[in-house]
């Protein structure tokens, strides 16, 4: 029996690999590729500081923070003068709060989780809209 198993294994891994491997060409063929990492794992659109340094920063701070957090998050805890600017509602706040910002002012964006999954992505999107002055505080 345990000779069976590994065969089969080992068949469904090979098939496994040839789907992956056709995937891969299939999206190289198209032309509306499909990006195979999300663009914000490109670090080259945004500054990254240690929230310690920031707070060095903070005595001579122009610009605008943003907690990147849902609301209920922000409402725990956040950071003096932060502004909430959760991701899910991006487009909301983009209107509400970016009006009157213009796009080489001091952007910090702040989000305190693990993976800064909802920091990145907000940074990007600022990207995307034309700000270039982007700094997520770590």
């Amino acid at each position: 029996m345990g000779k069976k198993l590994k065969t089969i294994l080992f068949e469904i891994s090979i098939l496994l690999a040839m789907v992956i491997f056709s995937a891969l060409i299939t999206n190289e063929i198209r032309a509306d590729k499909l990006p195979l990492l999300p663009q914000y794992v490109m670090k080259s659109f945004y500054r990254e500081i240690n929230l310690n340094d920031f707070q060095g920063e903070f005595r001579h701070f122009q610009g605008f923070i943003f907690d990147a957090r849902p609301h209920g998050l922000y409402q725990k805890d956040h950071l003096k003068f932060s502004k909430n600017f959760p991701i899910a509602e991006f487009d909301f706040f983009c209107n509400f709060y970016l009006t009157n910002i213009s796009p080489d002012s001091p952007i910090y964006i702040y989000g305190r989780t693990v993976s800064n999954a909802y920091d990145l992505e907000l940074a990007h999107r600022l990207y995307i809209k034309g700000y270039r002055n982007i700094t997520v505080l770590s």
